[in-house]
């Protein structure tokens, strides 16, 4: 099935080494080979890589959790001891009262952790990086104890070989559930709790199951039988466009497939039916640009594969088109050419085929062949940090991960999972910041994770994962602890869930500045978004008092160069970057005070043209969304004084209209959208300076009205959206002039309370929402006009406490939070209002 890149007790735990994957931006990847010594007659040597399982699952490294680290042949232990191991990272340890034991396999040493353990497993180690806190290595001590561990055939004592990368292991928790014919795996929020449940499609006249998760990863029948036809794949996707995520069944065996109504609370009603029961594998995604999810199938028995437009509330009607006859098991939508539509790959038994879109929804054949094995499983996500989306075309043939030009040409450069894998999915595993794969095995064999390597090459890690034939996997967190586990779909057993360790060894998040001076200071607004396209972050500032604008392009390591493009002069005072015109590449939108709004527009590499141009008004924020549901980008100002905030709509090609909208706000400084009732649009709340900020509904066709709320009494200057304590909804941090920012929760309807939390007092002008300690809920960065920047850490509940960082200490006048060395944590960029000033560069330490 394809991916397109985004019980408790008895415990069973395995682990197995991992192959760490290096950053974007390089690294020597020190103790990544499998090294050894010289076989079975000379003294063992560890070899791959050092594998910690967080064995209790509470989040962090504690007494009883294990290292696990591998020989290159079986060994003996008798009587071995923490100390016959080395720890080159200064300050790390076992722990008080470590224990070291055989096992679990006979070519590996468990090392069984004691009392308050130092280690980090995210990122890769290097012998350049020892200090407190890098990543952590271990190796067989040079003062090994003699006869503690041996060869079980040489008899010779183990000696020291290289540090070998600490990497996090996975484990199975709690039993084996459903029932023993799934076929296809889908993971998504259900019932709008904020946690990631599960549909599992059954064959052989089995109906489908719902499984709700309980935001542990322990998940529950919700005794919903869906249908009893012979599934084959099942897609997740709001297709009626009221806000919950929605069930289609693709089925087999004459059976037509299903569409299954949410009613936003997981209880599924039937909807419509289609096609002629011979689907493979089913694809959700706007193919003809009208906003709502239409629907690719996968046919085998030697049917043409069939595309199915959407009228936005669910019925599907076929487009017409025939997409060959080459008994189709897996279908992908991607942008593979980028020009902001969705392309169709097929695996096939026999050649797969690529298919451009040609944004309509009218597909023609690219005349590419993407292998000639029989594909079962296709996964686009960019594995070589370019920009763009490559693929792994997984099946009984060996599997093969095949590398975009950046116009949708595809080269072979790998060959990978020598399995039969009927599924395959990609996530950055190890949080370093670039994409692994996880492959899901037939006929027994155990699935297996493949990693990148320094070199961009995929290698495989050495996991084996459980034995069953699983037919299909969806990587997700499911116990909300900030990495990426994976379910497994089994057709001859029961199914499982394998959980990560990854958050146990995460590491403490750090900031430190770079030293780099971006610009010259008196910055108002920031952006980072991937201007020219090559797979990092760069950054757009605004300067207000040499009005200019300058786009400065990151190196991949988060190094910022002489600066791209200038821009128009201006007063500005906010950026939303986005897709405007619909071509593939980000454009943005440029809010000045008291000029115009101006839209430029991007040539696809970084470069940019004027384009429309908006009435000017005393704007102070803007933001993009899709306001009416037709699939591109419309835009809402926030305007200061006595001046109303305005509604504009995109006609599709970057050219907006005014819809005399008068939103009333008192002096609107911030503007925030997001679907606050969860019905399926997207609301806006305005953050007002001389009055509670104002939260405002959507009809769905881009109409707002007042709900009557009024948060807050004044002085408001930024607002941020997002689920803080983790139920589903989006709450809101305002941050306040002259007092402390503020935290409002949602009761799930979009209506707002006062948490009660009063977060520092320091002017916030900026506020931006992250997961900075990589432990799965929301962080906030709070920029402040007077006195430091601050970090504060959430507890999973929204409740925060100040991490006692101080960050940037100059006069913020914007800031923004991304991943900009490519190595999975999030970075932060401070642009300095102080004049003469400089924008600065804060590295995440973790």
């Amino acid at each position: 099935m394809p991916d397109s890149i985004t019980g408790c007790i008895p415990r069973s735990f395995l682990a197995v080494a991992l192959l760490a994957a290096t950053a974007c931006s390089g690294g020597d990847g020190g103790g990544s080979g499998e090294g050894g010594g010289g076989g079975t007659s000379g003294a063992p040597q560890t070899r791959g890589f050092a594998v910690f399982v967080d064995a209790d699952r509470n989040g962090s490294a504690g007494p009883g959790d294990q290292l696990v680290v591998r020989f290159d042949q079986p060994v003996d232990v008798t009587g071995a001891t923490p100390s016959d191991f080395t720890l080159p990272v200064a300050g790390d340890t076992f722990g008080a009262g470590a224990l070291v034991q055989a096992g679990p396999k006979p070519d590996e040493v468990t090392i069984v952790l004691g009392i308050a353990p130092v280690l980090r497993t995210r990122g890769d180690f290097t012998a350049a990086a020892l200090a407190p806190g890098a990543p952590s290595a271990a190796d067989v001590s040079a003062g090994i104890m003699p006869g503690s561990i041996t060869g079980a055939s040489s008899g010779r004592t183990a000696q020291s070989s290289q540090p070998r990368d600490l990497v996090p292991g996975f484990f199975s928790a709690g039993p084996a559930f459903g029932n023993n014919a799934t076929r296809d795996v889908a993971a998504g929020d259900l019932d709008g709790d904020g946690d990631l449940d599960l549909v599992h499609g059954n064959d052989d006249g089995e109906a489908d199951y719902v499984w709700l998760n309980d935001g542990n990863g322990v998940f529950t029948d919700s005794n919903q039988r869906l249908g009893s036809a012979d599934t084959q794949a099942v897609a997740l996707g709001d297709v009626d466009g009221d806000g919950d995520l929605d069930l289609v069944s693709g089925n087999d065996k004459g059976d037509a497939n299903e569409v299954w109504l949410n009613d936003g609370n997981a209880e599924f009603s039937a909807g419509s039916s289609f096609g002629s029961g011979r689907a493979s594998d089913l694809a959700l995604g706007d193919v003809d640009g009208d906003g709502d999810l239409d629907l690719a199938e996968g046919n085998g028995s030697g049917k043409p594969n069939q595309i199915w437009l959407n009228d936005g509330g669910g019925a599907f009607s076929d487009s017409g088109q025939m997409l060959a006859h080459n008994n189709t098991h897996t279908v992908l939508l991607a942008d593979l050419d980028r020009d902001g539509d969705l392309d169709l790959v097929e695996g096939n038994s026999g050649p797969n085929r690529v298919w451009w879109n040609d944004g309509s929804g009218v597909f023609t054949d690219s005349g590419q062949v993407i292998g000639t094995g029989t594909a079962r499983s296709i996964a686009a996500g960019d594995l070589d940090c370019d920009g763009d989306l490559d693929l792994v075309v997984a099946g009984r043939d060996p599997s093969e991960a095949w590398f975009n030009d950046g116009e949708g040409n595809f080269a072979r450069t790998e060959r990978l999972i020598n399995a039969a894998t009927d599924s395959v999915a990609l996530g950055d595993m190890d949080r370093d910041g670039d994409l692994d794969v996880v492959a899901g095995n037939f006929n027994g064999q155990p699935n297996e994770i493949w990693y990148l390597d320094e070199n961009l090459n995929l290698r495989d890690s050495g996991l084996r994962l459980g034995s069953d034939s699983t037919s299909a996997v969806a990587v997700g967190d499911f116990d909300g602890d900030g990495d990426l586990d994976f379910a497994e779909g089994n057709f001859n057993a029961p199914s499982r869930v394998w959980f990560n360790s990854l958050s146990g060894t995460w590491g403490k998040p750090e900031f430190m500045d770079t030293g780099q001076s971006v610009g010259t200071g008196s910055t108002r607004a920031l952006a980072v978004f991937d201007a020219d396209r090559d797979g990092d972050g760069d950054l757009l500032e605004g300067d207000p008092v040499l009005r200019a604008d300058r786009l400065w392009l990151n190196n991949g390591a988060g190094d910022f160069g002489a600066g791209g493009d200038s821009f128009l002069f201006t007063d500005t005072r906010a950026y939303a970057p986005g897709d405007l015109d619909g071509d593939g590449d980000p454009d943005f939108v440029e809010a000045a005070f008291g000029e115009p709004t101006r839209v430029w527009l991007n040539g696809g590499a970084g470069g940019f043209a004027q384009g429309d141009e908006l009435a000017a008004d005393g704007t102070e924020d803007v933001v993009l969304g899709d306001l009416d549901h037709d699939g591109d980008l419309d835009l809402v100002r926030a305007n200061a004084g006595s001046q109303p905030s305005t509604v504009w709509l995109n006609n599709g090609a970057a050219v907006f209209t005014d819809t005399l909208q008068a939103l009333n706000g008192d002096d609107a400084r911030a503007v925030a959208l997001g679907d606050l009732d969860r019905d399926g649009d997207l609301d806006l709340v305005l953050g007002d300076a001389a009055a509670g900020n104002k939260v405002y509904w959507n009809d769905g066709g881009a109409v707002f009205s007042s709900s009557g709320q009024s948060l807050g009494s004044s002085s408001t200057l930024a607002l941020a959206l997002g689920d803080l304590d983790e139920d589903g909804d989006l709450d809101l941090v305002e941050g306040v002039g002259g007092g402390p920012s503020r935290v409002w929760l949602n009761n799930g309807a979009g209506v707002y309370s006062d948490s009660g939390q009063a977060l520092a007092a320091g002017d916030a002008v900026a506020l931006a929402l992250g997961d900075v300690d990589g432990d799965g809920d929301l962080d906030l960065v709070t920029g402040n006009s007077s006195g430091p920047d601050q970090l504060w850490l959430n507890d999973g509940s929204a409740v925060y406490t100040d991490s006692g960082q101080a960050l940037f200490q100059g006069q913020t006048g914007d800031l923004e939070l991304a991943d900009l060395d490519c190595d999975g944590d999030l970075d932060l960029a401070v642009g300095d209002a102080a004049e003469p000033g400089a924008n600065r560069i804060w590295r995440n330490e973790q």
